[in-house]
């Protein structure tokens, strides 16, 4: 099965130019002799599998299960068979880059008799090694941070550079002296750019390809505890079958940058900054209760068309949904999609319901007089009294009156009639005492919190509080030039 799996994994898809070999872990804590312990894994114990995979995307092209060192191991080592194993089928001028564990003069020049190139980090205690890699160097030859040192012998470079500590590595790629920028991380988390051999940023980007295959793996695994050892290696070219589908997928179709999720983001920032704008627009000193009536009023109504609309795919009124939808193919997105929206604003008006319920409305109806005392057909409250219905009426055949309600705020207004009609202007303001909103509570609380604190405790903030809350701006140099005392000379 693992041979026919490398071969098919190898036929799906065309070899990239950069691919890295490394050691993958499948977990098994169950009695077999296949079973590894290697404790600087996040996966300690289990099965070892070594694995070619595209530098890019992590695609798995060939891969091998560890069963021992065997016999072929003892003339050029564990690492150098491997490689060659999984290297057999690659074609000529690719870049294969691996840890210090395979790292070898002998494995690079065989590969490079293949017309394999190859960049990998290296022990210094490896056989061949020239003088520059080696650890113990007289002071004066020491390297200095992001300093480099290099050494040719054809086809192999050896490079050293310092950066926090030394980095060695072979390479049969790259000229010994191509540098180039990096960035790399300080003691204080900032970025900085330093020159760095371009053999070891190479491999930097080249080297993660079975990191990012087991990234993929660890993802949505299928691996589930089994007293069978072979279940787990199941489990694994099972991850591996459906983890190169989908990165073949990828690579034969356009990939959707824009999800069902961003769809429902772009609607939600339009709905909370409609929420948002009547929220605000009820936030304010001068308000009475016939204006928040409006406003809700108006914004329920909005609901109402806005259900429809969505039923109907039209989504002009949600600037950020209306882009989203003429960015990309509206036919992405179905039926169901839409009516998942339309359920949303059914149930936003269904709150809204609840919280201004139809007997508020029915009230602030039976009170609509208090608007326009003027219009021709007037209609009272049957509640009312004779004595009070008379002033409205009253009151409408008045031509200085209706000129100043039409000049006069509607609060204002009904404020200055009290003294001529003192049981209607009582009535009116008995409705328009009440807050509307609760503004002006937490305005006032929120004040009061930064008024008197822990270091103020004993102070008196009611004149502070009058000062802070009232609309009426106070004359500073005037109340300074009242108060101000002037002293005779002695």
């Amino acid at each position: 099965m693992i041979s026919e799996l490398n071969k098919v994994f190898q036929q799906e898809t065309a070899n990239s130019s950069r691919q890295s070999i490394d050691e993958c872990m499948v977990n098994f804590k169950g009695r077999s002799s296949l079973k590894q312990y290697m404790p600087k894994k996040p996966i300690k114990r289990g099965f070892k599998v070594w694995g070619r995979c595209d530098a890019v995307t992590g695609y798995l092209y060939a891969f091998q299960v560890y069963t021992g060192k065997g016999e072929n191991c003892e003339d050029e080592g564990l690492g150098f068979n491997v490689v060659m194993t999984l290297s057999s089928n690659l074609p000529h001028n690719t870049l294969l880059a691996f840890d210090n564990f395979f790292t070898g003069c002998n494995l690079m020049e065989a590969l490079y008799e293949r017309k394999i190139f190859a960049v990998g980090t290296v022990r210094t205690n490896r056989k061949d090694l020239p003088d520059i890699l080696k650890k113990s160097q007289p002071k004066n030859l020491r390297l200095q941070k992001n300093q480099f040192a290099a050494i040719t012998a054809e086809p192999i470079t050896a490079i050293k550079w310092l950066d926090m500590k030394d980095v060695t590595i072979l390479t049969t790629a790259h000229h010994p002296i191509d540098t180039q920028l990096v960035k790399r991380t300080q003691k204080d988390g900032t970025k900085k750019e330093v020159l760095c051999p371009k053999a070891i940023a190479s491999y930097t980007l080249t080297m993660g390809g079975v990191d990012h295959f087991d990234h993929f793996r660890s993802s949505y695994p299928i691996n589930r505890k089994c007293r069978k050892f072979w279940m787990g290696l199941f489990f694994f070219m099972f991850d591996a079958s459906i983890i190169n589908s989908y990165i073949t997928y990828n690579t034969v179709h356009v990939v959707n940058t824009h999800s069902h999720r961003e769809f429902r983001l772009s609607f939600l920032a339009d709905i909370f900054q409609k929420l948002n704008g009547l929220n605000l627009s009820l936030q304010v000193k001068q308000t009475t209760v016939f204006q928040t009536y409006n406003k809700t009023t108006a914004f329920t109504r909005k609901l109402d068309f806005w259900i429809i609309c969505v039923g109907k795919r039209e989504t002009e009124s949600f600037t950020s949904l209306s882009e989203f939808v003429s960015d990309n193919d509206s036919e992405m997105f179905q039926d169901d999609v839409f009516g998942e929206l339309v359920q949303y604003l059914t149930w936003m008006r269904a709150s809204f319901e609840k919280y201004f319920p139809d007997e508020q409305n029915t009230k602030m109806k039976f009170n609509s007089w208090i608007h326009n005392p003027f219009l021709p057909n007037l209609q009272m409250p049957e509640s009312i009294s004779n004595e009070i219905y008379e002033s409205p009426l009253e009151m409408s055949s008045n031509t200085s009156m209706e000129s100043l309600f039409k000049t006069t705020p509607l609060d204002d207004f009904w404020c200055r009639i009290r003294d001529e009609y003192p049981l209607l202007g009582k009535m009116t303001l008995n409705i328009f005492l009440p807050f509307p909103t609760t503004y002006l509570c937490e305005i006032g609380f929120s004040t009061y919190a930064a008024t008197k604190t822990k270091y103020r405790n004993r102070l008196d903030a009611e004149p502070d509080m009058r000062l802070q809350l009232s609309s009426i701006k106070p004359d500073i140099n005037q109340l300074i030039k009242n108060k101000k005392q002037f002293y005779t000379s002695l």
